[in-house]
């Protein structure tokens, strides 16, 4: 007998372990709190332009305005485009910055360069917004030089 009272004890001890081995995870979860996954908040220093310059060419009816913007980051992009009027008074260049705010990335201050060619007539007045927002857009004519004084 004392061999069957050995087996039991030893199968009881066996599902008793099984048992604590299944059972512990439920048992710890429960008091602790659930973490949830969080970003960080990034946020980046505001894009502050007052004017843009950009050499200016004029040829066969149409207008090429190329340059560069410097932004904080690298991973600010920048779109161009431009829209003529009807009346081809007047020309409206968008330069659009956007940044992803999931994206991390170091503050360097980076140069973007830009092309735009449009067609329209060569006494056209030339606007430049940025993000929505009217800028000073300077015009140099092409080959000509800048006095950085």
């Amino acid at each position: 007998m004392n061999v069957k009272k050995g087996i039991w004890i030893g199968v009881v001890i066996v599902v008793l372990m099984v048992l604590g081995y299944l059972l512990t995870p439920y048992f710890y979860s429960q008091g602790e709190p659930k973490m949830e996954e969080t970003r960080p908040v990034i946020s980046y220093p505001e894009l502050n332009v007052g004017s843009i310059t950009a050499e200016h060419s004029y040829e066969d009816g149409r207008h090429s305005i190329v340059g560069g913007l410097s932004l904080p980051t690298p991973c600010h992009n920048l779109t161009t485009d431009s829209v003529v009027s009807e009346d081809k008074t007047e020309a409206i260049v968008n330069f659009n910055v956007t940044v992803d705010p999931n994206e991390i990335c170091i503050q360097v201050i980076t140069e973007k360069f830009f092309s735009i060619l449009f067609s329209a007539p060569e006494d056209i007045v030339i606007k430049g917004f940025l993000n929505g927002q009217e800028v000073l857009l300077n015009l140099v004519k092409s080959g000509s030089v800048i006095n950085k004084g």
